[in-house]
């Protein structure tokens, strides 16, 4: 076979991945189930990682009329997997600053929430600032530069 050819097959496979992967993460974005977030981190990493690799060999045997369409392609798959790749690790992130929160939208709002369960509670007190005023005089800043 081909070497060009065989690499074009490699690279497609990498490419259906890298789509099925980014796919399964969107489903699991909102999920609070951080050990599949950390997997679906570490399986796109790989793959993408082994997506450029195919992509270099490639590229060296491109003609160059092809080029530049090869590469458009190649930026929009990588794109597309960087920002799903920040999107999971800021979940991740996210999961770990706050493990118990999940996301607001998902609760379901409590039907047994009774009157006495939304009594105002005692709100905490904040001390007050007291900010000086300018009154256009320079004799303070002016006695500070003679120091």
């Amino acid at each position: 076979m081909n070497r060009v050819r065989a690499l074009k097959e490699k690279r497609a496979a990498r490419r259906q991945m890298n789509t099925r992967l980014i796919n399964e993460a969107k489903a699991v974005m909102e999920s609070a189930d951080s050990a599949k977030i950390s997997s679906l981190i570490e399986r796109l990493q790989g793959n993408n990682a082994d997506l450029i690799k195919v992509n270099a060999e490639l590229e060296e045997l491109i003609p160059e009329d092809e080029f530049a369409t090869e590469f458009e392609a190649v930026l929009t798959y990588q794109d597309a997997a960087l920002e799903m790749l920040g999107q999971l690790k800021a979940r991740e992130w996210q999961l770990r600053q706050n493990p118990c929160s999940t996301t607001t939208q998902s609760l379901p709002a409590r039907p047994s929430q009774t009157p006495e369960d939304r009594t105002p509670r005692k709100a905490i007190k904040l001390p007050t600032l007291q900010l000086q005023t300018f009154d256009g005089q320079l004799s303070l800043a002016f006695h500070l530069g003679a120091v």
